[in-house]
């Protein structure tokens, strides 16, 4: 399990997560939301796994979300991984957990009746 601090824009503000806590995060249910999953908005995305994966986000206002650094979330089961956009190859890490995991559950994933 992997814990990161994470710093808001208030310098006071430090939250530690983990994968693990940001994944159970993702699943509560209500509203308003307190965590979700923001898209990815780079132009160019290095990866077609950024179709499946995005950065999760805490509420900070009405209708306005942080994104938590050193993550990234599935959009379909929440499944939360570290990242690091710094070129240490997390994106080719996130490809391979796409192929080898994700693509083949969500793609074959009947809906329950």
């Amino acid at each position: 399990m992997d814990i990161n601090e994470v710093s808001s824009s208030n310098p006071v503000s430090v939250q530690k997560y983990s994968t693990t806590s940001l994944e159970s995060f993702l699943k509560q249910k209500g509203e308003p939301k307190e965590y979700k999953i923001i898209n990815n908005d780079q132009k160019h995305l290095s990866s077609p796994a950024w179709t499946k994966f995005g950065f999760p986000a805490k509420r900070v206002g009405d209708d306005a979300y942080q994104r938590i650094d050193v993550f990234a979330s599935c959009f379909n089961c929440k499944s939360t991984y570290s990242y690091q956009s710094d070129g240490s190859g997390s994106t080719k890490h996130l490809q391979r957990i796409f192929v080898q995991k994700h693509h083949y559950q969500h793609q074959f994933q009947q809906p329950i009746l």
